[in-house]
């Protein structure tokens, strides 16, 4: 909680925080565009395979990436849009309520898991220098897609070492898999995880690790 009070008191664009960035022009209108879509068509959005790419891509922008950050900085948006079916009118300042509640839930996610496994004061500890992190505390301040891929990424990783830690079954693998496709659905990168699992699977589990690694 404190570290999101503390990137709100220094998010406003141009005063209290960093200026505007390219990157957040962008996501900022992707992700309205894209609620705007889910809002006026419902469930039909899903299955409608065009509505995946809400705008056309141009040559000169950036690269088309998976549609859940776009749907949670135009979910977070939409609470502080003063014109919500008016495609182009948006405010960074509230795109940016979505990196900062990010940045707040990655300390506490962080800080609960570390409590859990060696005591409250190393869980305070790591909460802490997670906020304390100058470049994770910057990116809290930007409406785009990097505190959001950070907090996936952080969380896939600790889900599957939830699951070794309460028992090691497949299907708490599976639960962990959940998490490591909503990564994905971020940002496609969340692939690169999958190396370090399966080697750190097969270290931990030896003959069992293909069932685990199968459901996960």
């Amino acid at each position: 909680m404190l570290a999101t009070i503390a990137v709100l008191a220094t998010l406003q664009p141009g005063q209290t925080g960093p200026g505007v960035t390219c990157d957040e022009l962008y996501y900022v209108m992707t992700g309205k565009a894209a609620l705007t879509t889910v809002r006026h068509e419902g469930l039909s959005y899903f299955w409608k395979a065009g509505n995946w790419r809400d705008l056309e891509r141009k040559t000169d922008e950036p690269p088309v990436h998976p549609p859940l950050g776009c749907w949670i900085l135009g979910g977070v948006h939409h609470l502080f849009d003063g014109a919500p079916d008016d495609i182009r009118s948006i405010s960074i300042s509230g795109g940016r309520f979505a990196p900062a509640l990010a940045l707040g839930m990655l300390c506490f996610l962080v800080g609960i898991t570390v409590v859990r496994r060696e005591g409250p004061l190393a869980g305070t500890v790591a909460a802490a220098a997670v906020a304390l992190a100058p470049r994770v505390f910057g990116h809290a301040h930007l409406a785009a897609l990097d505190m959001l891929t950070t907090f996936f990424f952080v969380a896939a990783v600790l889900a599957v070492s939830e699951a070794e830690a309460r028992g090691g079954h497949a299907w708490q693998f599976g639960i962990a898999g959940v998490v490591w496709g909503l990564t994905m659905l971020v940002r496609l990168h969340g692939v690169l995880l999958l190396p370090p699992v399966a080697a750190w699977t097969l270290w931990q589990f030896r003959h069992r690790a293909a069932t685990r690694l199968a459901a996960w």
